[in-house]
């Protein structure tokens, strides 16, 4: 249960961070975004 609520949470970072760069090119900033979001 713990792994599907840290799913539902990675899928809303991803979902917040393409609402709020919807109109930059976002993928290099979100390859960083999630590293950072998983590896800090």
């Amino acid at each position: 249960m713990s792994k599907n609520l840290h799913f539902f949470d990675f899928l809303q970072i991803i979902f917040s961070f393409f609402q709020s760069n919807k109109k930059a090119d976002a993928s290099p900033n979100l390859e960083k975004h999630l590293h950072e979001e998983l590896f800090v």
